[in-house]
């Protein structure tokens, strides 16, 4: 990459890629999941994320791309890490605490990546691209408040019960 307008792009096309993948994998997710709270905010995070694939589109064509032909391989990573998690045998509660946390990594990563997109796209002076960047931060933001609600609230506290019932 010889231009930093480069790099936005291509780092755009890969949290694009990022987002398809995500929304490719949250339905088997929301299905694993026990707790009604966390299936219910599983499946509107598909929802989400299926909306958020159409704004980078809108970002991605402001910036005169299109997707890349690359997938994302951190999450490709993120997304094996879930895949472990429900082919192992894990009790109810356990498993929803454990798949937070996978998706409490995801909801970090896509921080980092709108985060670093809106100041790539503002220093490029791409003032549509960055506020959409902006935006989808800002969900993934209120996504990762959500989650840790539910872990705080509900599911940790059911672990932690289930996991004393077995000592």
């Amino acid at each position: 990459m010889e231009s930093l307008k480069e790099l936005l792009v291509h780092e755009a096309q890969d949290m694009h890629s990022a987002e398809e993948q995500l929304a490719h994998s949250l339905g088997e997710m929301a299905e694993a999941a026990r707790s009604p709270r966390l299936r219910q905010a599983l499946e509107a995070m598909g929802a989400s994320t299926r909306a958020q694939l159409d704004r980078m589109a809108d970002a991605l064509e402001a910036l005169d791309a299109g997707p890349g032909e690359e997938d994302c391989e951190a999450m490709e990573g993120l997304i094996a890490e879930v895949q472990e998690l429900l082919d192992e045998d894990m009790e109810g509660p356990i498993l929803d605490a454990a798949m937070i946390v996978a998706m409490q990594k995801i909801a970090h990563y896509q921080i980092s990546g709108y985060g670093s997109l809106a100041a790539l796209a503002q220093a490029c002076g791409e003032e549509g691209a960055a506020g959409i960047f902006h935006a989808l931060l800002e969900e993934e933001r209120g996504a990762d408040s959500q989650l840790n609600a539910i872990a705080v609230e509900e599911v940790n506290p059911l672990a932690a019960r289930a996991q004393g019932a077995d000592t």
